[in-house]
């Protein structure tokens, strides 16, 4: 429903599916919205832990080629198991942290100010601080 009608969860910025039993087309459709340029455009994490069910190689191949073409996800938290579709995962989610750094540059250049951070980059603060709360505060 999300893919034919992009006004459904157009805020979304976190889809947590750990410890479920999400089967190859489930990862595969989820695949299907991230890679989509209209559909869920906030998102920025995407948890899949501890599935009952390994993954096949076509749910983490779709997966690799969804982060290929999205920019806004930067916490991918699965097992993969091929090593190419990790790396290019691992790849991809260094970039978008990159874009979004490259970017609050580019803001605090253009007013001098520094931007509001969303709320991953201040759970990302929080981790860096080492706040023991941030599993209560993010979740």
């Amino acid at each position: 429903r999300c893919l034919a009608d992009e006004s459904l969860l157009p805020n979304l910025y976190m889809v947590n599916f750990e410890t479920n039993f999400i089967n190859v087309e489930g990862i595969v459709a989820l695949a299907k919205l991230i890679a989509s340029p209209t559909c869920f455009q906030c998102l920025q994490v995407v948890r899949l832990e501890n599935q009952n069910l390994m993954l096949k190689s076509k749910a983490e191949f779709a997966l690799a080629r969804a982060m290929r073409v999205n920019y806004s996800v930067v916490v991918m938290s699965l097992r993969v198991r091929n090593l190419m579709e990790r790396t290019q995962i691992g790849k991809y989610v260094v970039r978008n942290v990159d874009f979004i750094r490259q970017a609050r540059q580019r803001h605090f250049k253009a007013t001098g100010q520094q931007r509001e951070r969303n709320q991953v980059e201040k759970f990302f603060d929080k981790v860096t601080e080492d706040d023991p709360e941030i599993d209560d505060d993010f979740v």
